[in-house]
């Protein structure tokens, strides 16, 4: 970690990995939930997939971030969540209960609710709506939103790689970075390359996601121009 004033600077492949282990976690205990399930009814996961994320990310904020102690991937990368600490501070401040529950409407709440409103407009076809009625208004909102949300977060992932601040958009709403749980330790495992190397996966992913919108959105403006 390099030093900006009298801060530590936390790697920014840190913070991707931390955040790429907690991911990872939850996705293996709903994979062995899944196949548990599947010996009794197998489209219920599928079904109540939505429900699952938000369960399982509300347990692991409400035993890490709640409860002012690290996630299990930050705890691997000697990490844990701060707000801004005073310019001549390098140790962590707890959260407020205010951030604690923005974080947790952002992380959590939003997200499933954002999901299962799209499962929701998928299978009441909304989209096939004819142009101009109020269904396919909304199915257009829908998807105009999310773009927007896409867009927002790759700003924000280029501002993070710029500074190492704030990895996610709901971080940077929320006021919430991640810091060293202990300033004079090193972490558990040094996987800087394997850091960049997510890094790199996320934002060619955010990329492949906007060029299909932009490709549709470009010859409405240059009609516009025109």
């Amino acid at each position: 970690a390099g030093r900006r004033g009298l801060q530590v600077v936390v790697s920014k492949a840190s913070q991707l990995e931390a955040d790429s282990l907690d991911e990872e976690l939850t996705g293996m205990l709903k994979d062995q939930l899944s196949r548990a399930a599947a010996l009794l009814k197998p489209s219920l996961i599928t079904t109540l997939s939505p429900e699952l994320d938000a369960l399982f990310r509300t347990i692991l904020f409400s035993l890490s971030v709640w409860s002012h102690r690290p996630t299990p991937g930050s705890a691997f990368q000697n990490l844990i969540h701060s707000s801004n600490p005073p310019p001549s501070s390098i140790h962590p401040v707890a959260l407020t209960r205010r951030q604690r529950l923005l974080h947790a409407l952002l992380h959590v709440l939003l997200p499933y609710l954002w999901a299962r409103l799209g499962a929701a407009l998928g299978g009441w076809d909304w989209g096939a709506a004819p142009a101009g009625a109020w269904r396919r208004r909304a199915w257009e909102a829908h998807v105009n939103l999310e773009a927007l949300s896409k867009h927002l977060s790759l700003v924000n992932f280029v501002a993070f790689l710029v500074s190492g601040e704030y990895r996610t958009l709901a971080d940077r709403l929320a006021g919430v970075r991640l810091m060293h749980q202990d300033p004079y330790a090193a972490r558990a495992l040094n996987l800087d390359y394997v850091g960049y190397f997510l890094a790199w996966q996320t934002f060619t992913q955010l990329l492949a996601f906007l060029r299909p919108l932009v490709s549709r959105s470009a010859p409405h403006v240059r009609r516009r121009l025109a």
